[in-house]
């Protein structure tokens, strides 16, 4: 930490904006050591997001639209579901969502990793996995996964709904994301950012663009929570999609740079788009700006290195 003071003694940002921006994520990064309990639950919950049988057909599982060598994401506009319809929702990466102090895109109530896992494995219009006592009878026929389960939920009997919910859950709260963002205020890394984004935080942060009223804290987005308590509640914002307006999660920025395509109903294709969006004036409780060229490749270049 004592680079932390050499790096803000050299900054013109103030202190309490930085906080605010991400001090605090590097310092709470790693999920912390887990018992053993866990870390067969961790176990456990990592190969069931890649077993098939979850759904209903036992051709898709959870690494279908969270593909975790793609940033968990799938690329896609909207996700498809396990029968193959369009759900209405663009996949969301799975990076740092466990930090996050709700999880749901519309519902600001889903205050629990496990109860979120719920959705995708239950609902119904339309179908995302399917998941039906035939899949919960499936997965208890296997031998080294029903050793395993047994290890993680020693009180357990079958794989029903709330068991996978949470194995699933603690899988995912394993997955951590930091950049050269942090490096930068956190480890005096003056390499961390580079000089052109260096220009795009202090258009990130600036009063013309107001960027950071909406992505702030650690995660830039999404609230935040640490030790299973939320320190920063999740903003939700007014936004028209395609089923009305609705009060919709601002997202973190994190790895915004490869998760592709934006927006909840994945839209916007790139992040120029992303740009060119919110200055066009469309959204009215926003600041109206305008950038130059040169002024939205600097900011682009921040966002890229988040």
């Amino acid at each position: 930490m004592a680079g932390l003071s050499r790096q803000l003694a050299q900054t013109s940002l103030p202190f309490t904006l930085l906080l605010a921006l991400g001090l605090s994520l590097m310092l709470s990064i790693s999920p912390g050591a887990a018992g053993e309990t866990k870390v067969h639950q961790q176990q456990l919950g990592k190969l069931l997001f890649a077993d098939v049988r979850l759904s209903t057909n036992s051709r898709y599982s959870c690494a279908s639209c969270h593909q975790p060598d793609n940033y968990f994401i799938d690329a896609q506009t909207v996700a498809i579901g396990a029968l193959g319809d369009k759900l209405q929702r663009n996949t969301p990466t799975l990076l740092n969502a466990s930090l996050q102090a709700s999880f749901g895109w519309t519902d600001d109530g889903v205050t629990d990793l496990a109860t979120q896992h719920q959705q995708p494995l239950l609902n119904s219009n339309p179908i995302e996995l399917g998941f039906n006592p035939t899949q919960s009878a499936l997965l208890d026929q296997d031998k080294e996964l029903r050793q395993l389960r047994q290890r993680a939920f020693p009180a357990s009997t079958t794989f029903n709904v709330t068991l996978v919910s949470q194995a699933l859950a603690a899988y995912v709260a394993t997955l951590r994301y930091t950049s050269g963002f942090d490096r930068y205020l956190l480890e005096d890394d003056a390499h961390g950012l580079t000089a052109q984004a260096k220009r795009g935080l202090a258009l990130f942060v600036s009063e013309r663009t107001q960027c950071v009223a909406c992505h702030n804290g650690p995660l830039l987005g999404g609230g935040y929570r640490a030790d299973g308590k939320a320190l920063l509640s999740a903003r939700y914002e007014q936004r028209k999609v395609s089923e009305g307006t609705l009060a919709i999660r601002v997202p973190s920025l994190r790895a915004v740079g490869y998760t592709a395509p934006y927006m909840i109903d994945g839209r916007l294709p790139d992040l120029p788009s992303v740009l060119a969006f919110y200055q066009s004036g469309e959204v009215s409780e926003l600041p109206s700006f305008s950038l130059s060229p040169q002024e939205s490749e600097d900011l682009l270049a921040f966002l890229r290195q988040l």
